[in-house]
């Protein structure tokens, strides 16, 4: 562990995940901004992100405007780019594209229609990411370098 993941911080990140499970979204939604800013002042400490990571996760599924979850998206985003080498914050980032994915109201609106995720591959070796849906077919995309 870094010098900057206490034991005390890795426990608080890991008690906010918890609690924002168990609320209302827009709640939920002040406690992954506290675990944010835990995570921005122990940067390096690899626990403390995954749990924002996967705060993430549920604050994406949770969402209800594209804008939103585009946001929620990009936090992601930078978490993986700080930490490439952690798995769990490879699997919570591709997690937060599942909101996006789908459609809500009407499950065939448009061209797009539904495109609910159903699984995910991670091939370390290759770095990419495959993410089969129902109505069309499976995704690819490139993690970043490391």
């Amino acid at each position: 562990n870094h010098q900057n993941c206490t034991e005390v911080a890795v426990a608080f990140a890991k008690g906010l995940f918890n609690l924002a499970v168990d609320q209302p979204p827009a709640q939920s939604a002040q406690t992954i901004d506290r675990l944010e800013a835990l995570y921005k002042n122990h940067r390096d400490c690899t626990e403390i992100a995954e749990a924002f990571s996967n705060g993430l996760v549920n604050l994406a599924f949770s969402q209800s405007s594209e804008s939103d979850v585009q946001e929620t998206l990009s936090r992601s985003r930078e978490i993986l780019d700080a930490h490439p080498q952690s798995k769990d914050i490879q699997l919570s980032h591709a997690k937060t594209w599942f909101n996006l994915t789908s459609t809500r109201d009407n499950i065939y609106p448009g061209d797009d229609g539904g495109r609910e995720v159903q699984h995910l591959v991670i091939v370390p070796a290759t770095r990419t990411l495959f993410a089969a849906g129902m109505c069309r077919g499976i995704y690819k995309m490139s993690l970043p370098s490391e």
